[in-house]
């Protein structure tokens, strides 16, 4: 059978078509993402015009694709912009008139459930870990233990929102949110391997290993230490939005959103004392499809 799972997310739009069959690896068939921004809200707390417009324009092709591969079923999923607009609702009506596609706003638990369920199937067993998307809007964590997932939470900080911060106010959200995630993952279990997901984890690996486009078999499972991502953090900062945009690896629409996504990250290391992660490339999109698989065990 032909799925597909759609994460319509704070900065992007992803899609992830799959063909599944009965005793055999799920097989991608194809991966569109679109940075549309939605969670750039006006003053007034609503999704922009130019976010709205992107995100249908992107679903409509993302229609014409489902079409395409003759998919059998699928599910949209909007998380933390959509949950949070005053004018969501209204969006959705519009998205499903212009485009035929339906999208279920979800909860931040099933965000997180959705999203352990894609990485955990991507990776080797992970027995011990703490899984961190970093998003648009918010950041979802998933502990571990025992090789099940144990525990899981949200909190409203992810890199659109704290790129608009300056430097007082994003070190105090980054203190408010390592507060938040001492009370409500520590303590972690012995030998907790940290696992990055999510845009900033995938952009990370891009960069590490100097990519020219987005290669989903080498950033999955890629590792960087906490010396590697500082240096990157450094030299990021040092550089112009226009000089980023020449950054082997970095793609041009995540040039601004990096530097908060590093910074977010490096602060949650060095707070659990943890000196390496680990990235997958695989998340919430990949979580829906296995959701889907009427015989799956993920």
């Amino acid at each position: 059978m032909r799925i597909a799972g759609i994460d319509i997310g704070s900065n992007a739009v992803r899609m992830l078509v799959a063909e599944a069959l009965p005793g055999r690896p799920v097989k991608r068939l194809r991966y569109e993402r679109a940075a549309t921004r939605l969670a750039d809200f006006t003053k007034a707390g609503r999704l922009s015009a130019k976010g709205m417009n992107k995100t249908i324009k992107t679903l409509r092709r993302y229609a014409e694709v489902l079409s395409g591969f003759d998919v059998e079923e699928y599910r949209a999923v909007g998380t933390s912009a959509l949950r949070e607009a005053k004018n969501s609702a209204e969006f959705l009506d519009e998205v499903e008139r212009l485009t035929s596609i339906e999208v279920e706003v979800i909860t931040p638990r099933e965000e997180a459930q959705l999203t352990a369920k894609g990485v955990m199937g991507g990776l080797p067993p992970i027995m011990a870990g703490l899984i961190l998307d970093i998003g648009g809007g918010s950041t979802e964590f998933m502990l571990v233990k025992n090789g099940k997932l144990a525990k899981t939470g949200s909190f409203p900080a992810g890199v659109v929102k704290l790129l608009k911060k300056n430097r007082t106010d994003f070190e105090r959200e980054i203190k408010e949110f390592l507060d938040w995630l001492s009370g409500e993952a520590s303590p972690l279990p012995e030998g907790t391997r940290l696992v990055l997901t999510g845009g900033t984890g995938s952009t990370i690996g891009m960069m590490d290993m100097e990519l020219p486009e987005h290669d989903h078999e080498r950033i999955q499972g890629h590792e960087v230490n906490l010396k590697r991502l500082s240096s990157m953090e450094r030299r990021l900062r040092g550089l112009s939005p226009a000089e980023r945009r020449h950054v082997k690896g970095l793609p041009a629409d995540r040039a601004d959103l990096i530097t908060p996504g590093l910074g977010l990250t490096i602060n949650i290391m060095k707070y659990l004392g943890l000196d390496a992660l680990t990235i997958s490339d695989a998340g919430l999109p990949e979580g829906i499809i296995y959701q889907l698989i009427p015989w799956s065990n993920r």
